[in-house]
Formats: structure tokens, sequence, C-alpha cells
């Protein structure tokens, strides 16, 4: 059986090695053509650092108010009004400011 352990590779309230390649790769990364992907449930649980250097965000519903807050002290290009419009998106739906869509639903492999 697999453990339920919870594991945060770039946590905010603390540190690790890892977290600081991850905000290495996201501060210096771009003049080497390196890219980096940070997915999160929880943005708050992520490092201001890593999350502040991402130019394009692909949101999904959120309606916890500390996510939102958190995504709004760290992106420079959301705005309130877009705050405002994330709890009301439908399951499946998502905002990559200021463009929005929709994502399909998954075809069976067979």
């Amino acid at each position: 059986m697999l453990s339920k352990k919870h594991i945060n590779f770039c946590p905010q309230n603390s540190s690790s090695v890892l977290k600081r390649i991850i905000e290495t790769i996201a501060r210096e990364g771009r003049k080497f053509y390196a890219f980096l992907c940070l997915i999160s449930q929880r943005p708050v649980n992520l490092s201001v650092t890593a999350l502040s250097q991402c130019n394009t965000n692909i949101i999904l519903r959120i309606r916890n108010p500390y996510d939102l807050g958190y995504i709004g002290k760290t992106s420079e290009i959301i705005d309130t009004s877009a705050l405002n419009f994330l709890p009301s998106l439908n399951i499946g739906e998502a905002i990559n400011f200021p463009t929005f869509f929709q994502i399909r639903k998954r075809k069976p492999l067979h």
C-alpha cells in the first residue's frame, strides 16, 4: 500500500534544496530556454518567488479566498475583475488570462 504522505516540492514557508532549484529555474531559466510548469490545487502553498515568475497562468475554478488573494498578490497580469470571476467558472473551464477556454472531456482509450 502506498503511503499518503503530502509532498510539497516548492513550499512557501520552508526551505529545501529542491525549492532553491525550482526558484532558480523560474528566475533564470528563460535565458537558457528552460521552461517550468507549476501545478497545484492550493496555490497558497507555492513559493511566491517561483509563482511570480510565471508568464502564463492557466487557472481553473478557485473558491478559497486565501488562494484567490495569493494569486492576486503573486500575478501581475490577473486583475481584480478576473479574480472575482474565478469562483463562477464551471467544472472544466479555465482562464488563461486574458483568453477563456474549456477543457474537453477525456476520451476513452478503447
